[in-house]
């Protein structure tokens, strides 16, 4: 993945790139049009062989996004923090695990 970090960019005709945007409220690399290759500042984009017939991106499982919000019941159980610490009393604004699940203190 390239970056233009504060530059515009004029990314060669010769180059299979794909920018990153957001269409349908969905966010992926779309394909440059032929004839604007101009890539505005601070924007991320990627470069494929034009042998590539399609692109895997692997985040190792990390959460790139909070998908939904739940307003959960307190339940009996141990509480922890982020760090995995027991935590006897909750802090409101905090962030805990408790049954597998995270929640903010209210």
């Amino acid at each position: 993945m390239r970056s233009t970090a504060g530059n515009n960019t004029e990314v060669s005709p010769t180059e299979n790139a794909f920018i990153i945007g957001k269409a349908d409220n969905l966010v992926a690399f779309y394909p440059l049009s032929g004839t604007n290759r101009l890539i505005q500042m601070n924007k991320a984009y990627i470069v494929l062989p034009t042998s590539a017939s399609s692109v895997k991106m692997n985040f190792d499982f990390n959460t790139t996004a909070i998908e939904r919000v739940e307003t959960l019941q307190p339940t009996a159980g141990a509480i922890y923090d982020i760090s995995g610490r027991r935590v006897v009393k909750t802090v409101k604004g905090g962030l805990y695990i408790s049954n597998g699940k995270k929640f903010v203190a209210q």
